[in-house]
């Protein structure tokens, strides 16, 4: 039986799935390589939506490390931290007023017994930080967490002082569910604002359940009645 209100701990990725910034974040890389080849970008902003949930750090290290060098462009890998600090900076003018998914209060209050946990490949600082802003840091007693850590370093990190056993992980990439998988948990898409844009093959393949947001949850908090396989 899967009831979410049973689960003792969830974990919840960030974009995609609390807030619908996936597609800022993906302007916002546009915006920093607008310098660059427009061919050299889409790729780029393909490896970027194939890996939801890497940190910023990698994918820009590979922006300068694999797909200049690969197209015979010359790059210089101590570019990379410029580039970093520019692409926070774009993000967060436009991430302070992010739609945050709707009826998190009520979800929180029909898991009143269940430990929360955000895990995302965002920066650690800047979550804490925005979801202090909007007023939803609160909810979060598990803790919010980031790079410079991946998501698997945090959980296994978490899993050396606490049981993880009896949780739930929710996201929107094939990143998060091979997260998910590695520690046993149960893994629910979320897929109204998910980038992966071939994702109902994904979870028909996987045979995985899906929502599409969070507030779907407090219609029906049972997985088992959810939709499995797209």
């Amino acid at each position: 039986m899967l009831n979410i209100a049973t689960k003792r701990k969830i974990f919840f990725d960030c974009d995609g799935v609390i807030t619908n910034s996936n597609h800022i974040k993906t302007e916002a890389f546009i915006k920093i390589f607008e310098n660059y080849d427009e061919k050299l970008v889409s790729e780029f902003i393909d490896y970027h939506k194939i890996n939801g949930g890497i940190s910023r750090e990698v994918k820009i290290n590979h922006f300068f490390s694999c797909i200049l060098p690969r197209n015979g462009v010359k790059s210089d890998l101590s570019e990379v931290s410029e580039y970093v600090q520019r692409y926070g900076e774009i993000l967060w003018s436009r991430i302070v007023s992010v739609e945050i998914v709707r009826g998190l209060s009520d979800l929180r209050e029909l898991t009143a017994k269940s430990r929360w946990f955000v895990i995302s490949g965002g920066s650690e600082s800047e979550l804490n930080k925005l979801f202090e802003l909007r007023g939803i840091r609160t909810y979060f007693d598990g803790g919010i967490y980031g790079n410079p850590r991946s998501k698997k370093e945090i959980i296994r990190s978490i899993s050396k002082n606490q049981d993880i056993a009896n949780s739930v992980f929710l996201g929107d990439s094939y990143y998060d569910f091979e997260v998910a998988s590695e520690f046993n948990m149960d893994f629910i898409f979320v897929s109204n604002w998910t980038e992966m844009s071939e994702w109902k093959g994904f979870v028909k393949e996987n045979k995985l359940k899906t929502i599409s947001s969070l507030a779907m949850l407090l219609e029906n908090a049972d997985f088992n009645t959810l939709i499995q396989g797209g």
